[in-house]
């Protein structure tokens, strides 16, 4: 067996990968903290439909060569125990291939990966440097101010916001029908906060995400 045998797509390869896969987009969108839930409470019925749906053709993709891996080791493992079955001969490169699969590509490494990556990238290469505003809220107040999606927020009341908790500490200290100088990238606006019916927390009415710049050196006093 080659390595291009061993990722030869087969029905029986394909029907595992395919139950391992729905298993674990369900187990990620049951856990709450990965997050996942609240990103997708803010997303319109097809929104959530196409990203969930998008994420389990990924979810696949990702996973085939561990389910090639697992299959392989399986038979190996077990061949001893299917007598009507011709045994089949041991390829140390193949096995070699297969355990790597199943230690580099399980949700675990693959999970660590990105968390370092996303860390690195975020927390030492880059940091975040405003919230940039994806989309609106229903009876959003920052729309009717004007402000617009693409726009960048980065003070509010004179208060730096750099970062998701700065913007929700800064909320938390402000009364609902108060009225804010919220500064953007573009001009400053004014804008009333009103509190969410369901969370009874301070909004501003926007969907943000963090915008990330280049990490400036630190310069000694």
């Amino acid at each position: 067996m080659s390595l291009k045998k061993l990722l030869y797509p087969t029905k029986e390869k394909i029907i595992v990968d395919v139950l391992l896969s729905i298993f674990l987009t369900a187990l990620s969108l049951s856990l709450p903290s990965l997050g996942i839930q609240k990103v997708l409470v803010e997303l319109k019925i097809f929104e959530k439909f196409f990203n969930t749906f998008l994420g389990l053709i990924l979810t696949i993709i990702i996973y085939y060569p561990l389910t090639a891996g697992l299959l392989h080791m399986y038979k190996l493992l077990t061949k001893d125990n299917l007598p009507y079955k011709k045994p089949e001969k041991i390829n140390k490169k193949d096995a070699t291939w297969a355990v790597l699969f199943i230690l580099l590509l399980n949700p675990l490494s693959i999970s660590g990966i990105y968390s370092t990556a996303f860390y690195v990238n975020n927390e030492v290469i880059q940091e975040p440097c405003g919230l940039e505003i994806i989309r609106f809220t229903e009876n959003s107040q920052a729309k009717l101010s004007g402000i617009r999606t693409g726009e960048i927020i980065t003070e509010a009341n004179n208060f730096k916001i750099k970062a998701k908790e700065d913007l929700t500490n800064f909320l938390e200290k402000a009364k609902p029908g108060q009225y804010v100088s919220i500064t953007t990238t573009i001009e400053d606006y004014r804008i009333k906060i009103i509190q969410d019916p369901f969370t009874k927390k301070n909004i501003l009415g926007v969907i943000i995400e963090e915008h990330y710049c280049k990490r400036l050196p630190k310069v000694n006093n």
